[in-house]
């Protein structure tokens, strides 16, 4: 390897920097370097005194790799904590939603036999024919109007939990 004249570009070659470099030419035998620093009379002389800081470079990396798979290490835990955050917001959701549709299909499953109901109630009551028609449609109404009621008071409940539940975010 030929001799260069820059220390700082010797110390970079060695590994090491250049003030590493100017605390090894302090020692003894280590190669004159007046005419400039010759790289291999200095990896003779390193090798020769078994200097740590040639291992530097090694280290660095070993460095590097360390930083790069705590980071790894972080983001798995940063994908961990948010998983769990989604399966507890799925867990509050899903009740929300099942409730929904059971919610919706007994209201559906009582209009449905209310109805049936209103057409055989006037008959099997013993009301005169002529007011049969009448009856059954004030009852309908009234049935409908309850209906309704129990239909808002439930939406305005479901309404409150959702809110409680953003709340909880």
């Amino acid at each position: 390897m030929p001799v260069i004249p820059v220390q700082r570009e010797a110390a970079q070659l060695l590994g090491i920097s250049a003030p590493s470099l100017r605390e090894w030419m302090k020692q003894p035998g280590f190669p004159n370097c007046d005419n400039g620093y010759d790289i291999d009379a200095i990896k003779a002389w390193r090798d020769a005194t078994d200097r740590k800081n040639a291992e530097l470079p090694k280290k660095m990396q070993q460095i590097k790799a360390a930083t790069a798979a705590e980071e790894l290490r972080q983001a798995v835990i940063d994908t961990q904590t948010k998983q769990i955050k989604l399966d507890r917001l799925k867990k509050d959701v899903y009740p929300s939603i099942a409730a929904h549709r059971t919610i919706a299909m007994t209201l559906t499953t009582v209009s449905d036999l209310l109805d049936q109901w209103l057409e055989t109630v006037p008959v099997r009551s013993g009301v005169p024919e002529e007011f049969q028609p009448g009856l059954r449609d004030r009852l309908k109404a009234e049935f409908d109007a309850g209906r309704q009621r129990i239909e808002d008071e439930i939406q305005a409940l479901i309404k409150h939990l959702d809110e409680l539940a953003e709340q909880a975010k």
